[in-house]
């Protein structure tokens, strides 16, 4: 099978899915509308979140300003398109990369995709869209983060 345009954001290689045998050329990510208000839930998302299927694959591929009508044919074969898209879960521990590995806390909610945004452009980490999420600790990360970027430009401009 070719590789389809997000399998450079994706692990796996590109193949076909076997929940979907039916589909097996890459699509155009435009087209995917599955229905995904289920797995919005699933992830603790509201389901207002993403209103496509295509919105949800990019977020998840940490491509965050992707738009239906700007988009030039990016490409999507069925196993990425099944394992990041309605096909993925979160872990059962907080995805957040600072957490400890050790730590029990359980997730509270999913990471929007302001939240993942933040945390690629802060961190340098890409979480996926839905990652579970302990969510005092991204705030007080987030918080301190902020304050410490603050005042480093105070100093900075002194």
């Amino acid at each position: 099978m070719d590789k389809c345009s997000l399998n450079a954001y994706f692990e796996g290689e590109c193949d076909i899915c076997n929940k979907f045998p039916n589909e097996e050329a890459l699509v155009k990510l435009r087209e995917c509308n599955k229905v995904i208000s289920g797995h919005l839930r699933q992830c603790k998302l509201a389901e207002k979140s993403f209103p496509s299927e295509a919105e949800l694959l990019s977020c998840r591929a940490g491509i965050w300003k992707w738009k239906k009508e700007t988009d030039r044919g990016t490409t999507v074969c069925p196993f990425h398109r099944y394992n990041y898209g309605i096909g993925w879960r979160p872990s059962m521990k907080c995805g957040f990369p600072n957490h400890p590995v050790d730590s029990r806390c359980k997730p509270q909610r999913g990471m929007t995709a302001a939240m993942c945004e933040v945390a690629q452009l802060r961190w340098g980490f890409l979480c996926r869209v839905g990652t579970g999420l302990y969510f005092l600790l991204f705030i007080s990360n987030f918080l301190q983060k902020t304050k410490d970027f603050y005042f480093s430009i105070q100093q900075h401009c002194r």
